[in-house]
């Protein structure tokens, strides 16, 4: 919380009654312990991308300074004989298998999240989905945890341009109805 306030310097003359003006209204606007911030839910969908990864540790940096809850989540493609890059091994396999194949890959990419979290001291739900529309999934998961902040990476695994956003990430700013934090 050390970082969210600030303090008013001492203003002298005719400035001293705009300076107590402030004060007033700096003392009502800004919270004063834990949990009175706007945030109290923040949505942290992940793909275990390494800027997913910094996104993560900015998003729990965030939630303990306003005092607010980490909810991790994950899409995963569906269980396919089609390959993700760098996710499924190569070869067709029974569909439970892949299916086992996500869960511990989801797993394992939420493991992060909840690591920060406890690291942080901060509490933290996770949970993933199988869907082929990532997008769709976060605003849904958004809605069903009532988070009231998405923060996500700029761009995941499919490559990038530097002044472009992540195509996923396009969709989620566009049809939120949240506030969507967006971490380069």
């Amino acid at each position: 919380m050390a970082g969210l306030a600030f303090r008013l310097t001492q203003v002298k003359g005719r400035h001293a009654g705009r300076r107590r003006l402030m004060e007033r209204a700096t003392a009502r606007a800004i919270p004063r312990k834990k949990g009175d911030y706007m945030y109290k839910n923040i949505l942290v969908p992940t793909d275990g991308s390494p800027l997913s990864r910094k996104a993560v540790l900015a998003s729990v940096r965030l939630a303990k300074a306003l005092g607010a809850t980490v909810t991790g989540f994950y899409a995963a493609p569906p269980a396919t004989p089609v390959e993700y890059r760098g996710m499924l091994p190569v070869g067709y396999s029974d569909p439970a298998v892949r299916a086992r194949l996500i869960k511990r890959t989801a797993e394992q990419r939420l493991a992060v999240i909840e690591k920060a979290a406890r690291a942080a001291g901060v509490r933290c739900k996770v949970e993933h989905v199988t869907d082929d529309f990532p997008a769709d999934a976060i605003l849904t998961a958004a809605r069903r945890n009532r988070c009231d902040c998405i923060f996500m990476a700029s761009h995941g695994r499919h490559g990038f341009k530097p002044s472009l956003l992540g195509s996923q990430t396009q969709k989620v700013l566009a049809q939120s109805k949240v506030p969507v934090v967006v971490h380069r």
